[in-house]
């Protein structure tokens, strides 16, 4: 299991995606480390018992950022917040 940290809610210019996330996974610093988690599941842990869950779905950058969609929307708050990916 890998950690990483919510960079922030995906958005183009002219609306957000509020259901996609991206995440930085500390350890992964290029794209071809980053690849080998898509499709992989990512968890994350919302205020007590409440978690998110999601999956991996592509690359953003050659950074190793990834960009994972889940299954309901996530809250404004979202950034800054650890995120779990199980490979």
């Amino acid at each position: 299991m890998l950690q990483g940290r919510v960079l922030g809610i995906r958005r183009g210019l002219n609306r957000q995606y509020q259901r996609e996330a991206l995440i930085k996974v500390e350890g992964v610093g290029c794209k071809e480390e980053a690849a080998r988690l898509v499709g992989a599941k990512v968890e994350l842990k919302w205020r007590g018992n409440k978690a998110f869950v999601g999956r991996v779905v592509s690359l953003h950058g050659d950074g190793g950022t990834i960009v994972a969609r889940f299954r309901k929307p996530l809250p404004g708050g979202v950034a800054g917040m650890e995120a779990s990916i199980i490979l």
